[in-house]
């Protein structure tokens, strides 16, 4: 017995190609027309199959659904690990995160394969990267040389910039990584005779006392001023020595030394000479020194006595019948009678005799008995004696 499976047959199209025997238990055949169910293409994306009172859809890739009306979301496993995902036909596409590639957004961008630290190492991280610079760089790729000078590290002279250094060319008189130490000129005790005093690179020299020049090496020479006045000037260590011409004295020879401050004028006025004296003796006396007695009686000045020496003078012991101050007078001077008689010379001291002598011929009697008897003094005249 044949069986319409179809009740819904629109329409029926006998196939002879389509038929089939169909064959029960009791081996009745059975001749039947099959409807084609994907005549109506009930598959939207995918291939139809007929089957007995049905039809399978064989789907496109990318789709579901017994008719393949439904599309398959690729996202709904959440393949985009770090990522948004939106789904296509049979695929979907990942919107990575930044720093994040791949179909699945699953591989993390390195971003250090580019090399971007120049001076440094690199070190990956989630869409970006950091840079561990050498010594001497910085900046965000280690691109840029520190510049160690912009601290100003050179105190006292010029900063030449250096990798990961610097030097520093110092100005005069310092020195120093920094230029910070002053040169003290004076450890090589410049001054040969005085005190140094450190300045900036230079020096000065207190001179101890004698001393000048700039490293107080020249000896002052004291002599220069002449300062000797009468002397010789011998230069010493910040003094002079004066040897005084003879008669001088004092530090500069100028004084005229007193010859005289030793009294050397015994007897006598002491007059001051150049390295000597004059002595003007007192009366009586002579000699250098107005020493010497002057023997007045060296004369023989009493000429009928003995003589007595004194200071400046003299005194006459006259004789027996003798007088007067050089004993040159007798005691009976006749001179009295004949003072009046022309061409009459004094008697000085003539011993006469007169007897019986005619007063006319005494004058010639007297002039020729001048040199006669000098022993006694007696006067005979007139019979007196004088």
């Amino acid at each position: 017995m044949c069986e319409i499976v179809s009740k819904n047959l629109i329409r029926i199209r006998f196939i002879l190609s389509n038929r089939k025997k169909l064959t029960d238990n009791t081996n009745t055949n059975c001749f039947f027309l099959d409807i084609n169910e994907c005549s109506s293409s009930p598959c939207v994306h995918g291939t139809c199959t007929n089957q007995v009172n049905s039809y399978t859809c064989q789907c496109q890739p990318g789709y579901t659904g017994t008719n393949c009306d439904i599309d398959i979301n690729e996202c709904s496993s959440s393949p985009c690990v770090h990522g948004t995902c939106t789904n296509q036909v049979n695929s979907y596409t990942c919107q990575c995160q930044p720093g994040y590639t791949g179909t699945n957004c699953d591989i993390d961008i390195n971003e250090c394969l580019s090399s971007p630290c120049v001076h440094g190492t690199c070190t990956n991280q989630v869409n970006l990267y950091t840079c561990q610079c050498q010594p001497g760089y910085t900046g965000t790729n280690c691109d840029k040389d520190v510049d160690e000078c912009q601290s100003s590290p050179c105190i006292h002279g010029v900063c030449s910039n250096l990798l990961n250094a610097y030097s520093c060319q110092c100005y005069p008189g310092y020195e120093g990584a920094q230029c910070q130490l002053d040169i003290n000129e004076c450890l090589s005790s410049p001054c040969q005779h005085g005190t140094c005093i450190d300045k900036i690179d230079s020096y000065s020299c207190n001179c101890s006392p004698g001393y000048i020049g700039r490293d107080c090496d020249t000896d002052v020479d004291e002599c220069q001023s002449s300062p000797c006045i009468h002397g010789n000037c011998s230069d010493l260590v910040n003094e002079y020595r004066c040897q005084c011409f003879p008669g001088y004295e004092g530090l500069q020879c100028q004084i005229d030394k007193d010859e005289c401050l030793s009294s050397p004028c015994y007897h006598g006025t002491c007059i001051d000479k150049l390295d000597s004296y004059v002595c003007e003796c007192s009366s009586g006396y002579n000699g250098i020194n107005c020493e010497t007695d002057i023997d007045e009686c060296s004369g023989s000045p009493c000429n009928h006595g003995s003589c007595i020496n004194k200071v400046n003078s003299f005194i006459c012991e006259c004789n027996f019948g003798y007088i007067g101050i050089s004993c040159d007078q007798c005691k009976g001077n006749i001179n009295f009678f004949f003072q009046n008689i022309p061409n009459f010379k004094q008697l000085s001291v003539v011993p006469l005799i007169f007897v019986n002598i005619n007063i006319f011929s005494l004058k010639r009697s007297i002039i020729s008995l001048t040199a006669v008897v000098k022993t006694f003094c007696f006067v005979f005249l007139f019979g007196v004696i004088f």
